[in-house]
């Protein structure tokens, strides 16, 4: 099972707009949509910003091209390819929610670890909590719909999550060199754990809520019992 479907009124049609029909009328739906806007904006905002941080003067980190490359690039890529299996097997083992949330904790341990302790050290660690980050955002993104979506609604309810993703895509890195340019790099990164966090408290009453993980717990140890149960084959 998955969490407990929300009945949808039929739209008069399927046409471009009936998606957002879920939206008034599917409450957790609705509430992790605001959720993902709050850590997409803050995200999105912060990500372009990484190589102004890194190659501007201004902040006085005096690193070469090929260090902010590893930095942007090598060591987040390598980071997220080791975590996507591991948050990939999760999804189907633990509270969706919970998973939601330690990926979104990741994301504040990086931006305190790139953008505020000064150190090459930090660096280092927060672009490694990056990639750590989005691999577990990346699972999250992709299926989370198929938790909550009533069956038949799975497209529409992913044609609405992908509209303000393009959406937030659009502005939010105009917005963060907007404020790049009238505030310091550490107000930013202190606005972007702020988006975070509000996310996370839009999130945080749904905890708990996942039967379908509770019900593949149940079903594995279904399994476990009924192999120790049964008799050995004899060879011959």
């Amino acid at each position: 099972r998955r969490y407990p479907p929300t009945f949808i009124p039929r739209s008069d049609s399927e046409n471009l707009w009936s998606g957002f029909h879920a939206l008034r009328h599917d409450v957790l739906f609705r509430q992790t949509i605001v959720s993902w806007m709050f850590l997409g904006v803050g995200n999105l905002m912060m990500l372009p910003l990484r190589v102004e941080y890194l190659g501007n003067p201004r902040y006085q980190l005096n690193l070469s091209a090929d260090e902010i490359v590893l930095l942007v690039l090598v060591i987040p890529t390598v980071a997220r390819f080791l975590a996507l299996p591991v948050f990939g097997w999760l999804f189907d083992r633990v509270d969706f929610f919970v998973m939601r949330l330690v990926a979104n904790a990741c994301f504040i341990a990086y931006t305190l670890a790139f953008f505020m302790t000064n150190s090459y050290a930090g660096l280092v660690a927060g672009a490694v909590i990056l990639g750590l980050s989005h691999g577990g955002g990346e699972v999250a993104w992709s299926l989370w719909v198929t938790k909550v979506a009533p069956d038949g609604k799975v497209a529409s309810y992913m044609a609405v999550h992908s509209f303000f993703t393009g959406v937030r895509g659009v502005f939010a890195p105009f917005l963060g060199f907007f404020l790049i340019e009238r505030y310091d790099i550490s107000s930013l990164a202190a606005l972007h754990v702020a988006l975070i966090l509000t996310s996370m408290l839009v999130l945080a009453p749904h905890l708990g809520k996942d039967t379908k993980a509770r019900d593949r717990r149940a079903e594995l140890r279904r399994k476990r019992l009924a192999e120790a149960e049964a008799p050995e084959s004899l060879e011959i």
